[in-house]
């Protein structure tokens, strides 16, 4: 059975004359969406083992000094593959914040009987919209949610998917010290003011994913605690 079928059956669920209960819905979206992060996750592998691949070509063509263009053209590529894994990373924090905020929802619902309506579903769901990777399904649980009252109605330009201006304009620094990494200098140094400011961002980034998986972890024992 494929994830179209799922997205038929949920459909069906919610539009058909049977109104499904709140909490079989909860557990079809949050099933749907946790099948398209292990999805993610495989792509990342793949990106990863090609990478590899990649850098070992680097390494070879470093011995030809010649090879200078190549070099330079295969280490972009290298940025744009990292930039790709850091979107499906971020995307799969995203989709764990989704599950756990519809089941901290569905749990408060059992107490004041009512499903309020969450910001936090409609920004993170929003933002997967915008990956082209899920972008059908997860547009599909969006419109679902909105037709059972979890979150509300979205613009259309929600729905569109923005170019990333970082991935079109490759910044140098990053190439330089990509091709300074994978040949351990042997092309010459970098400018440690470039590696300073790529090891400045790299530090931001991971902040940014400690906080939302901190956000994550303080939902999930909200969730824990009315469940006691």
């Amino acid at each position: 059975v494929g994830p179209e079928w799922g997205c038929h059956r949920m459909f069906n669920s919610l539009f058909g004359k049977k109104k499904v209960p709140i909490k079989d819905q909860v557990k079809e979206w949050t099933r749907g969406l946790s099948k398209e992060a292990r999805g993610l996750e495989r792509k990342i592998r793949e990106i990863r083992r090609d990478e590899n691949k990649v850098k070992a070509q680097i390494k070879k063509l470093a011995k030809e000094k010649s090879a200078k263009t190549a070099i330079r053209t295969l280490a972009k590529s290298l940025v744009q593959t990292r930039k790709t894994c850091d979107k499906l990373y971020e995307a799969k924090t995203r989709i764990n914040s989704v599950c756990t905020q519809l089941k901290l929802n569905y749990a408060q619902m059992k107490v004041v009987h009512t499903m309020n309506k969450s910001g936090t579903i409609l920004k993170e769901m929003g933002k997967l919209m915008n990956l082209t990777d899920i972008k059908k399904n997860c547009t599909q649980f969006a419109k679902q949610m909105m037709k059972a009252g979890i979150i509300e109605e979205m613009v259309n330009d929600t729905f569109e998917e923005l170019d990333d201006p970082d991935t079109e304009k490759l910044a140098d620094k990053e190439v330089d010290k990509i091709i300074y990494e994978i040949t351990q200098g042997q092309l010459g140094g970098v400018q440690e003011i470039k590696n300073k400011g790529v090891k400045k961002e790299e530090k931001i980034d991971e902040k940014q994913v400690e906080q939302k998986d901190k956000d994550i972890d303080e939902m999930k024992a909200r969730l824990e605690q009315l469940n006691a």
